[in-house]
């Protein structure tokens, strides 16, 4: 499936590389399938394989040493020294969502007893599928933006308060 994205066969085999080869043709087939426009694909699988490639070098051999940590260490270490990280976290949600949903790394288990947007979040998903009409992927990632908007507020509340 990665041929529907790229076309240089160097590349092609570079991605398809260890520790995350063998999931990037089903990760290309989920974002066709999805919906993504070729561009957003391409950036997304691009990102990924620059991440395969970093885990290669710090000596991850297979998908078991794969997971949020070494995501956000690749996103903080990797990415922001060259500058390239603003969106990266949300791109490579995508390689982790597939691999949760390939059963390769365990889904993300929150200590979070009362979620205190919970029902906001809800209704605004039921907002975005019934009204926008957005896929699954696309209401995922609004409503990520939506809670970050939600604790950068209650921040930014809690900093006045302490002010006055």
């Amino acid at each position: 499936m990665l041929e529907h994205f790229f076309r240089c066969p160097k590349r092609l085999e570079r991605m398809r590389s260890r520790p995350l080869g063998e999931h990037m043709d089903g990760l290309a087939k989920r974002l066709y399938e999805a919906g993504f426009t070729e561009a957003t694909a391409q950036r997304i699988l691009s990102l990924t394989s620059k991440f395969n490639e970093f885990a290669l070098g710090v000596r991850i051999e297979d998908t078991t040493g794969i997971g949020e940590r070494l995501v956000e260490r690749f996103v903080n270490e990797e990415l922001k020294a060259q500058g390239r990280h603003q969106y990266a976290r949300s791109l490579m949600q995508h390689l982790l969502d597939h691999l949760r949903v390939e059963g390769v790394i365990p889904e993300v288990v929150r200590d979070s007893p009362h979620d205190p947007y919970a029902s906001l979040l809800a209704d605004y998903d039921s907002h975005l599928l019934s009204v926008r009409g957005l896929s699954a992927s696309s209401r995922t990632a609004y409503l990520r933006q939506a809670r970050r908007l939600l604790e950068w507020y209650k921040s930014v509340r809690a900093s006045e308060r302490l002010l006055v």
